[in-house]
């Protein structure tokens, strides 16, 4: 059984670990996902079967719930994408408590991501970095956000909206990092 720290820390890295779904790959990895986060958890060789649980810091607790298809949304996400870098611009989108951070790959795309999600697994894995497709494909691929280090994907984390009414401010504030960036 997975120990109770490990289970604790990984509980951080979710929005709603209340309900999350374990689920093997067809390559044998497990995947714990809540919806918005999707996370490897192969390397810790848990022993539950695939299904929905409660993530609690010391255990995961059933739910008589159905399952979500990981692998059928995982390779939605990665077919014909193109992973770069994001580079955080230290400015925040929206005065939501989820605060969203502003990142950006290039100097015209604008993306936010949970803030306090993304420092926790900054935290966790200092080495990690996360990345963004850079191809323009359907609605899935806009928003979501890879998170690994250079051996391995660790994580697939959902995107937050930028409201329109902040976008222009966004766009801006993003041209002008990016130059900051490239000069």
């Amino acid at each position: 059984m997975t120990s109770q720290p490990e289970l604790a820390k990984l509980r951080k890295l979710f929005i709603e670990p209340g309900a999350v779904t374990l689920a093997t790959d067809d390559v044998n990895q497990r995947w714990l996902t809540d919806q918005f986060v999707i996370i490897d958890v192969t390397d810790l060789r848990l022993t539950e079967p695939d299904g929905r649980y409660r993530l609690m810091t010391s255990e995961l607790r059933s739910l008589d719930q159905a399952s979500h298809d990981v692998t059928a949304y995982l390779t939605k996400v990665e077919y014909g994408a193109v992973w770069e870098k994001v580079i955080p611009t230290g400015w925040s989108v929206t005065a939501d408590p989820a605060k969203a951070a502003l990142v950006y790959v290039t100097a015209t795309r604008a993306l936010a991501i949970n803030e306090a999600l993304m420092l926790e697994f900054l935290r966790q894995y200092p080495e990690g970095y996360f990345e963004h497709d850079v191809t323009v494909r359907e609605k899935i691929s806009r928003r979501v956000f890879r998170f690994g280090t250079d051996a391995k994907v660790i994580a697939y984390v959902a995107g937050i909206a930028i409201p329109p009414e902040h976008l222009a401010t966004a766009k801006a504030i993003v041209r002008r990092c990016f130059n900051d960036y490239q000069g």
